[in-house]
C-alpha cells in the first residue's frame, strides 16, 4: 500500500497494515494539492515521521522532511502522472480528496472534476476503469 505523508494517512494506514499486512510506503507525491496546503496548514515542511510509524517503508520520503513551499500545481500533476505509472496491478493507496480524485482521472482517462470524493471513503478502479466512489 501506498500512503502520503500527512499524520492524518498515516494514522489511516495502520489498521490497514495490521489487519490485512499490507506493506505501508510512504510516497510524497500521493500528497495534498499545494493550493490546499498552503490554505490548510500554513507550514512548509511535512516531518518524517520513522519513529512514530517504524513498520512503513520510509525510503521515497527524505529524512529531513518534505520541503512544501515552493511545489507548484505543474510539480504535483507531474509527481501523480509519474506515481501513476509505477502502481502495480493491485494497490491500496491512502491519500486526500482531490489527490484520489485526480489520481483516478489519470489512471481512468474519465474527467471527474464534477465528482465528489467524501471523506473516508473508497475508490475503486480495476481494469482502468473506474467502478466506484463513495461510502460503504
Amino acid at each position: 500500500g501506498f500512503v502520503s505523508p500527512y499524520l492524518r494517512t498515516l494514522r489511516t494506514a495502520a489498521p490497514i497494515e495490521k489487519r490485512y499486512g499490507v506493506k505501508i510506503v510512504v510516497d510524497a507525491r500521493i500528497g495534498e494539492v499545494p493550493d490546499e496546503l498552503a490554505m490548510a496548514l500554513r507550514k512548509t515542511t511535512i516531518p518524517c515521521r520513522t519513529e512514530e510509524f517504524p513498520t512503513y517503508d520510509w525510503s521515497r520520503f527524505q529524512p529531513e522532511g518534505l520541503c512544501i513551499k515552493d511545489r507548484t500545481m505543474a510539480d504535483y500533476r507531474a509527481d501523480l502522472e509519474a506515481f501513476a505509472k509505477e502502481l502495480p496491478d493491485f494497490a491500496v493507496v491512502i491519500s486526500h480528496m482531490t489527490t484520489v480524485r485526480d489520481l483516478a482521472e489519470i489512471i481512468t482517462g474519465c474527467n471527474l472534476k464534477d465528482k465528489e470524493v467524501p471523506n473516508c471513503s473508497v475508490t475503486l478502479i480495476g481494469d482502468g476503469e473506474l467502478v466506484f466512489i463513495g461510502k460503504r
